[in-house]
């Protein structure tokens, strides 16, 4: 288990969020208590906090970046059939420097694009951003089993594994009362909604794609 969060700044305002990010991810840090990793540019920040299974190394330490820093991840999940991914793309020429499945999943996403995810056997919840193309997407497994929940205003898109740690980002904090009748004869509030205007959970089998300066 791992815990993800981030910033998009789709206009200028939004990197008003940025700073709040080593806050948001000490909230999540029982979900990854070996190592805390934080990357950002002038639209993007990205961090993880990391529970190392499959490989130990610095190298698959997150987020990571591949073809000369153009993608960038975070990855929270395991992807079961990565050996066999890894196979195909060392056929077509993909060289690695981890054993890890996250590798994997960045360079199967750099080649083939949204296309990859009906191919990912597994349970996860990601974000990948291309620097060139200034774009990327937010990603969550068909089941549902990681968590995710984002913010997202004309300014900004937010997110991370949990919604604690999302609202310690700093994020308005307005009660949804739309949604108390369901949580009231339910004892919890549907996907999409949450408990906060503007919050939402990401459905399972579900993605958004984000571009800088740009509707999502």
């Amino acid at each position: 288990m791992c815990g993800i969060a981030g910033i998009v700044a789709l206009h200028e305002t939004g990197r008003k969020y940025f700073d709040q990010l080593p806050d948001c991810l000490k909230l999540l840090s029982k979900r990854g208590p070996d190592k805390e990793g934080i990357w950002k540019d002038d639209h993007v920040s990205l961090g993880h906090r990391r529970l190392t299974i499959l490989d130990l190394s610095e190298q698959a330490s997150q987020p990571m970046h591949i073809r000369n820093g153009r993608f960038t991840i975070v990855f929270n999940g395991e992807i079961f059939n990565y050996l066999e991914l890894k196979q195909e793309l060392l056929q077509k020429g993909v060289s690695f420097h981890t054993t890890s499945d996250t590798e994997v999943l960045i360079h199967l996403y750099a080649l083939e694009g949204a296309n990859c995810f009906n191919r990912l056997n597994g349970f996860f919840a990601f974000c990948i951003y291309d620097h060139e193309e200034k774009k990327g997407v937010l990603v969550r497994d068909r089941y549902g089993i990681k968590p995710l929940v984002y913010y997202q205003d004309d300014k900004a898109l937010c997110f991370a594994s949990e919604l604690k740690a999302l609202m310690n980002m700093g994020v308005p904090k307005v009660l949804n009362t739309d949604v108390l009748p369901h949580y009231f004869s339910l004892g919890y509030i549907p996907a999409p909604a949450s408990i906060y205007k503007n919050i939402y959970k990401l459905e399972p089998g579900h993605y958004i794609e984000f571009e800088i300066g740009k509707e999502i």
